[in-house]
């Protein structure tokens, strides 16, 4: 009798069907579980995110005018020859002509060349047609124009547009003279 029970109980068919239904229930829940991560991240997150970015067409017409605005001042950057102005000493000084060429790719650079009563000079700098500000750098080269006044220093100006007078204006800062509000600045298109 106690053989009798040994071997049922220790019947390979029965453990291994038991084993079959557990290790088949534990793969049916991870399918399951896999298939709703799944789905959730592509298709119902993208959707979610679809819906927040529809465009509403109200934000879509004020979009539309900062756009509008945007080229407007963008506009006012065109590459090309300008004359400078710069005051000193209570008088100004010029005109002098610049070429300057404005790159919105290039992180809204500005780069050129000059020359004035001083000596010539290169332009590197940057714009910003939301401003409509610029600042430049004009590096004056040892060996070209007034030996006197010309020593290879760096000239910061920093301009903004005026509208009303179609020019942009603002101040020079030297960078071996105390130099500030009093001294002008202006670009004009040639």
């Amino acid at each position: 009798m106690l053989t009798k029970a040994m071997s049922t109980n220790s019947n390979p068919s029965t453990g291994a069907i038991v084993a079959a239904i557990i290790g088949a229930s534990i793969g049916f829940v991870l399918l399951v579980c896999c298939c709703g991560i799944l789905c959730t991240i592509f298709i119902l997150i993208p959707s979610f995110y679809t819906r927040l970015k529809t465009p509403n067409p109200t934000v879509t017409g004020i979009h539309n005018v900062v756009a509008s605005a945007y080229r407007t001042r963008e506009s006012i950057f065109v590459p090309g020859t300008y004359a400078s102005y710069y005051s000193k000493n209570g008088s100004y000084r010029g005109p002098f002509y610049m070429t300057l060429g404005f790159y919105n790719t290039a992180g809204y650079m500005v780069y050129g060349k000059g020359k004035d009563d001083v000596a010539s000079y290169a332009i590197k700098g940057f714009y910003s047609p939301i401003t409509r500000r610029m600042g430049l750098q004009l590096h004056y080269q040892i060996g070209t124009g007034d030996p006197d006044q010309n020593i290879g220093q760096t000239i910061s100006v920093h301009v903004q547009w005026n509208e009303y007078k179609q020019q942009f204006e603002g101040n020079y800062y030297s960078s071996i003279e105390s130099t500030g509000k009093n001294n002008h600045f202006t670009i004009k298109r040639h």
